[in-house]
Order: C-alpha cells, then sequence, then structure tokens
C-alpha cells in the first residue's frame, strides 16, 4: 500500500514538473513565406516590427531574418503582443504589399505560426521631359507620390505587378495627363512626362 502511495505521490510531482516547464517554454514565432502559388520563398530578407509606425517607416525592426531552404524563420523570445511583418526577396522581386500581422498579441509559452504570401512588384520611373520646362505633380494610383518632380528629374518607385493609372498635373499651368502603365516583375516601366 505505501508503495502505490509513493508512486502515486511520485506521478504526481512529476506531472506538475511537466506543467512548470511549459510556462517557462519560450514565445516562439514561426513564419513561413511564401508566393502566389503556395511555393516556399527561400532568402528572403524578413523584418518583424513591435508597432505599425515602425512598420511603415522601415525603422526599428526587433528582428530581422533570413528565411530558409524552405522558405522559413524561426524566432525566439518575442513578448505577448502584435507584431508587423515585412518580407521582401530582391532577386525575384517579390514582397508582401499590405500591413502583415500576427492576428493578435502571440500566444506565451507557445509556437505561433503565420503564412506571409509574397507577390510580385516591378519599378516605375517617371521622368520629366516638359519641353517647356514645368514642373509636375505625380500621383500613383490616386495617391500623390511626388509633389514637385522638375525638368530633367526622374522619381523611381516599387510597385506590385499588373497596370497602374500615372497622373501628371502641370503646377505652372494647365496640362494634365493620365497614362495606363503596366508594371512587370523584375523590370522597370520607364514614362516620360512630355
Amino acid at each position: 500500500m505505501w508503495k502505490s502511495k509513493i508512486l502515486i505521490s511520485v506521478l504526481v510531482l512529476l506531472c506538475m514538473a511537466c506543467a512548470k516547464n511549459d510556462n517557462n517554454a519560450p514565445t516562439i514565432l514561426d513564419i513561413h513565406c511564401i508566393d502566389g502559388f503556395g511555393n516556399p520563398d527561400p532568402g528572403a530578407a524578413v523584418f518583424v516590427y513591435a508597432t505599425y509606425s515602425d512598420w511603415l517607416n522601415n525603422t526599428n525592426p526587433v528582428y530581422s531574418e533570413t528565411t530558409d531552404a524552405n522558405g522559413n524563420v524561426s524566432l525566439v523570445g518575442l513578448g505577448p503582443q502584435q507584431y508587423y511583418l515585412w518580407c521582401q526577396d530582391t532577386y525575384n522581386c517579390l514582397l508582401n504589399w499590405n500591413s502583415q500581422t500576427t492576428n493578435g498579441p502571440l500566444n506565451p509559452h507557445t509556437t505561433n505560426s503565420i503564412n506571409v504570401v509574397l507577390t510580385g512588384y516591378g519599378t516605375l520611373k517617371v521622368t520629366n521631359t516638359s519641353p517647356g520646362q514645368n514642373p509636375y505633380e505625380i500621383k500613383v494610383n490616386g495617391q500623390v507620390w511626388i509633389n514637385n518632380l522638375g525638368y530633367n528629374q526622374y522619381a523611381t518607385e516599387i510597385l506590385p505587378v499588373g497596370n497602374a493609372l500615372v497622373e501628371a498635373i502641370q503646377l505652372n499651368g494647365s496640362t494634365d495627363n493620365s497614362y495606363s502603365v503596366t508594371i512587370l516583375q523584375c523590370q522597370t516601366s520607364a514614362l516620360n512626362i512630355p
């Protein structure tokens, strides 16, 4: 009888020890970068930010790593909060365009997993070749991109693959033009504003 009591006591202590170890387990964030077809993206740069403002301004990453051969990054020791992710594969011209988050705070003492889908990008280059040497305001898809593009100046921006509407609004005159520009993956689409 006393042997069974000792055995039960040992089992209870072991169970308590196991439960205590779970509470000491680290918080892990597994990030899996995939392309638009669901294929892993090895070699992608992964940046993790604590705030949306840091993500938006590309400042103060709390972690930066490169995905392994399976498109994975495993980060240990993050606090139980929401994080913002930026992933970019410059070799294949892929990135995640929108603010990707961890869907709320990380669950502490466990492994949290998230898939980040990367899509293609290309470069838009706009040059002001106006014969009247007029400056232009440039909008892309309705958003002001450049307030004052001077004569013989150019600007470049990466954009998602697809069609972009570029508006050139003359600042010292009445010439406003709209252009539909096709952005191709890993290529530069050039637009000269006359």
